[in-house]
């Protein structure tokens, strides 16, 4: 697989549209995605993802959110955690969430 292998799928809410990124390479053009207007990115992983994998976005601020694995964490407790965590990082509708893993996490 190559950049070209990548898949934007357009989530269609009116002016609440937002653009879904999947493929191989695409961490390392993640800084490239980020739109101009956001000030944070939080990026939800799972355990045992090595902390190379998670991208760096300079001068953004950037909270790391990790989940566990298997399907008991696949739970709104889980979710409720996320959102309550994102509120605590000051995310906003105009900030980026970044899912890094596979399963629960994407």
């Amino acid at each position: 697989m190559n950049m070209s292998d990548a898949v934007e799928e357009i989530v269609n809410l009116g002016d609440r549209s937002y653009s879904v990124i999947v493929g191989h390479g695409v961490l390392s053009r993640t800084k490239t995605m980020i739109p101009s207007s956001a000030r944070r990115v939080a990026i939800v992983t799972q355990e045992g993802i090595p902390p190379a994998y998670i991208p760096t976005f300079g001068d953004i601020d950037v909270s790391t959110h990790v989940i566990g694995e298997g399907e008991s964490h696949k739970t709104l407790t889980t979710i409720e955690r996320l959102c309550r965590e994102f509120s605590q990082a000051g995310l906003n509708r105009g900030d980026v969430i970044v899912a890094v893993g596979g399963g629960m996490v994407t």
